[in-house]
């Protein structure tokens, strides 16, 4: 079978959060609307999602009270997005992103920094800064998984709803100084079904000095988080969180 770039969040969308179900979304949004009420001095607002996916960290800042505005660059993830919550979501690809309004909040969670290429990223930091209000937080995380060397072993991910079994075999393949590629294979089994797709993409790896670097360059005061979201699950390991203000 052809792999089929990004095809979990397109045509098989419906099986991204069930595989990835592990992942504590209430746990980082909470966070989120920690950090803004502990920075931004205040716990109401408004909040852009960037990568919002299925629409499950709207759904919980929406469920705290914010205005939330979520994005994302797959029509197939909005679709299950907008039955799961009113928050309001448009479609769009970062960097090419512009809304005429400023948010108390903007957060980009699940790795969404390391799909865009250093360039992109320059530019995204810009994006965000003109959309950040003042007193304004941002905050993202960023995958520490993709800085491998050479080919790695294999790693298993499984999951289920009680109805449909999802199991996930992926690589990470070092290719360039910078860049890691994704490659997966994914079957879905359910009660009268079974699917197989192959899914494969290239990830940015991200330093976080470099980070550190660009949002400074930009006016932000940035304070890196090295236990993620400090949820405890899985996700934590993988990642860390930054908080710029």
């Amino acid at each position: 079978m052809r792999p089929m770039e990004e095809e979990l969040y397109r045509g098989l969308a419906r099986y991204y959060d069930i595989l990835y179900q592990y992942r504590d979304a209430r746990g980082q949004a909470a966070f989120a609307l920690d950090q803004l009420a502990r920075h931004g001095d205040r716990e109401t607002g408004t909040a852009l999602v960037l990568g919002c996916g299925t629409g499950v960290h709207s759904q919980h800042l929406v469920e705290a009270g914010l205005g939330v505005v979520g994005i994302d660059k797959h029509e197939e993830m909005l679709r299950v997005a907008r039955e799961r919550t009113d928050a309001t979501f448009r479609q769009g690809t970062l960097p090419d992103v512009a809304l005429d309004r400023t948010f108390d909040l903007v957060f980009l969670p699940g790795t969404v920094v390391n799909y865009l290429s250093m360039a992109d990223l320059e530019t995204t930091f810009d994006l965000l800064a003109s959309h950040l209000a003042d007193d304004g937080v941002l905050v993202f995380d960023y995958g520490t998984l993709f800085d491998v060397d050479g080919r790695e072993p294999p790693f298993l991910n499984t999951a289920s709803d009680g109805d449909v079994d999802v199991a996930q075999l992926v690589q990470l393949r070092r290719y360039s100084d910078r860049k890691t590629r994704w490659d997966s294979v994914v079957v879905a089994v359910g009660p009268d079904f079974e699917e197989f797709f192959v899914d494969t993409h290239a990830i940015t790896v991200l330093e976080r000095d470099d980070l550190r670097e660009m949002l400074r360059d930009r006016g932000f005061e940035v304070t890196v988080h090295p236990d993620g979201y400090d949820t405890g699950d899985q996700f934590d390991v993988d990642i860390e969180t930054v908080v710029a203000r």
